[in-house]
């Protein structure tokens, strides 16, 4: 699995639609995964979901989860990092 998709319904107070990557943590291991934002067809200006993509499966085997594991993940903090003359908010997700 390359992507995690999080419904609308989250992102009414989770606006993840403003950053364009995620840090997910579990432990001792931490990656970084892409994240993009998918509009409704008939509506571009409305949000229809979230895909976090990124390399889940090896991430999930470096965490030692089994394979069918529901992961749950908690929004930690924003971590500012810098990119050329801009600064990049990267929110910091605990995976469990």
């Amino acid at each position: 699995m390359k992507r995690l998709t999080i419904p609308a319904d989250f992102l009414v107070h989770h606006p993840m639609h403003m950053y364009r990557h995620a840090v997910m943590k579990h432990q001792n291991v931490e990656y970084t995964m892409t994240v993009k934002m998918e509009s409704h067809k008939e509506d571009p200006d409305r949000t229809n979901h979230i895909n976090v993509f990124g390399e889940w499966r090896e991430f999930a085997t470096a965490c030692r989860f089994d394979y069918e594991k529901m992961i749950r993940f908690r929004y930690m903090y924003l971590l500012n990092d810098v990119v050329g003359p801009a600064i990049e908010q990267i929110p910091v997700f605990h995976l469990c």
